[in-house]
């Protein structure tokens, strides 16, 4: 499992102080206030910063960084994901995972004799309506599964697996 997640993005500047609106991919803000360090990335570049502050509740959350002290700052930030070690993500509650950690989880459905293996999934991509599993298949090839409950069955964290329902996606 991946020991950094990204908890969020930058969705624009705020005010005239460097103040930053930010969309939390959880729903939730109580685990940015406990922030005291973030990673911010874009395309491959990575920034480190120390929370000043963080204020409101989501949708409308702000964030505060040392050294982003003006509106044009912040607006060059726009876009940026935020990323923090793990234990400082929001907690998952029972039944719930991180969307990260379906990376590497292999793939199966109930065949007439048993489980059947079809591959393990190499990515995960989020389209407009939900997220497309990136499967690499045992026989070769790739297939994306889109990750919904009418074609994924159980998930499996503990045992990286993931049940299909519908295993004729993958034709």
């Amino acid at each position: 499992m991946k020991d950094r997640l990204a908890i969020g993005y930058i969705r624009s500047a705020h005010g005239t102080n460097g103040a930053l609106r930010v969309h939390s991919f959880s729903g939730e803000s109580e685990h940015f206030r406990k922030l005291e360090r973030l990673t911010l990335r874009y395309r491959g570049i990575e920034r480190e910063y120390e929370v000043e502050g963080v204020f409101g509740t989501h949708p409308t959350l702000l964030v505060k960084l040392k050294g982003v002290d003006t509106r044009e700052a912040a607006q060059r930030l726009q876009g940026w994901e935020i990323w923090v070690p793990r234990e400082n993500a929001a907690p998952c509650r029972e039944g719930e995972y991180y969307i990260a950690d379906l990376e590497g989880c292999e793939v199966y459905s109930r065949g007439e004799e048993g489980s059947v293996f079809h591959g393990t999934i190499v990515a995960v991509i989020e389209a407009p309506h939900t997220f497309l599993l990136e499967v690499a298949l045992s026989g070769g090839g790739r297939a994306m599964i889109p990750f919904q409950d009418h074609f994924v069955g159980e998930v499996d964290i503990l045992r990286r697996r993931i049940e299909l329902k519908t295993p004729w996606i993958l034709e």
